[in-house]
């Protein structure tokens, strides 16, 4: 918010869309909401109590009674709204773009699927410049199951290669069985020039759309792992 604050004077923006400070923003949030779970919880005691539970039940099921945002308060597993649109109504399976269903070469050559989860010591890729939790992070890191690093004579503590046609990048290999055999589990977000070869995962990672929403199809990545 500073920076956006910053820029906004530098840029002659409007002041009063710009210049409340973050304890005015706080206020903001907490006195505009009309909902009474938070009726009684201010900046104020926040700031002397820490976090405050929300006025809710403790057993709280906000959907037990239905609901939900549609038409008719209860959640569609037929959705009149999808059939209007033209798409089917019901819940359907579709592989992803790269798949042993849809692209078995590109599998063959690629026999991975990568997921790419978050690192705890980091929000994606902010903070990742912060050197003490660079180093609570460790790493960078990817999960294989044992069954995949024997194949590939990767053993824990490994440096590996990550790669496919798109580009390569670097980690150190945990072999845990808690990964699904054809699955490996990478860490981010390590910004590339703090590593070793200059790349991170965005490497490897495709700009394909998802075919529902146009988000992006981070856990959808085939690839192939090697010592090195």
């Amino acid at each position: 918010t500073e920076v956006f604050r910053l820029l906004a004077r530098t840029m002659g923006l409007e002041p009063e869309l710009f210049e409340e400070s973050d304890e005015q923003l706080c206020e903001l949030a907490l006195g505009g909401s009309r909902s009474p779970a938070f009726k009684g919880i201010t900046f104020d005691r926040l700031k002397v109590e820490g976090p405050i539970r929300l006025n809710l039940p403790k057993d709280y099921a906000p959907f037990a009674e239905g609901n939900f945002g549609s038409p008719s308060g209860k959640c569609h597993i037929w959705s009149p709204s999808e059939a209007a649109a033209g798409r089917d109504p019901l819940p359907y399976y579709r592989p992803p773009h790269e798949d042993p269903q849809t692209k078995p070469e590109l599998a063959e050559k690629y026999p991975l699927q990568m997921v790419c989860t978050k690192d705890p010591a980091f929000l994606n890729s902010s903070f990742a410049n912060v050197e003490s939790l660079r180093r609570m992070a460790n790493g960078p890191w990817i999960e294989i199951h044992p069954n995949d690093a024997m194949s590939r004579g990767i053993a824990a503590e490994n440096t590996v290669r990550i790669f496919n046609d798109r580009g390569s990048f670097q980690a150190i290999a945990k072999v845990v069985p808690s990964v699904s055999p054809g699955v490996v589990a990478a860490f981010g977000l390590r910004w590339a020039k703090d590593l070793p070869a200059g790349t991170n995962i965005n490497a490897v990672t495709s700009t394909a759309l998802t075919d529902f929403g146009a988000g992006a199809t981070f856990f959808d990545c085939l690839v192939e792992v090697e010592v090195g």
